[in-house]
């Protein structure tokens, strides 16, 4: 199958609007109404033709600076309308003094007081929940004797033994 020019302009044209091979080849076929437009028959095109694979890697590079500046616009649109994920996309890659959000993984150190977490549950679950939770929680508690939950007032005296 040969491509006219017009064809072969316009696969570099979306590709410099941010489709990739495949995305271009069927917008093409489509608006051609031709099923044997195809991104493989490209691929081979730009085996037999050095200039237009050229062509094709330089649009390929302008397209996705292109997307980038799309997905950009479409973050900052999405944070802004209260899109928690995509806000803390934005600050993590534009906001120097987030830069410690960047691991998926945030530790927390030292230790929680029971009550300070039942306050924030007691927020977010229903009654029935939040009973329920607690008694689990007083009772493994009670449960786990791995750590004492105070040392003892008087060391043992290991001589008297």
């Amino acid at each position: 199958m040969q491509f006219s020019d017009e064809q072969r302009a316009e696969f570099i044209e979306y590709l410099r609007e941010g489709m990739n091979r495949q995305q271009a080849a069927e917008t093409l076929a489509a608006k051609y109404e031709d099923p044997r437009i195809t991104a493989t028959k490209f691929r081979f095109l730009c085996r037999r033709e050095p200039t237009f694979e050229r062509q094709v890697r330089e649009a390929e590079i302008e397209g996705k600076g292109t997307l980038v500046e799309r997905l950009e616009r479409c973050a900052v649109e999405m944070a802004m309308g209260g899109h928690w994920p995509a806000l803390k996309f934005i600050l993590t890659t534009y906001g120097e003094q987030f830069q410690w959000a960047r691991s998926s993984k945030v530790e927390v150190g030292g230790t929680v007081e029971i009550t300070a977490v039942a306050g924030i549950l007691s927020r977010y679950l229903p009654p029935e929940m939040f009973d329920e939770l607690m008694q689990v929680v007083e009772e493994r508690m009670i449960e786990d004797t791995t750590t004492p939950a105070l040392p003892p007032a008087v060391e043992p005296d290991i001589e008297a033994a």
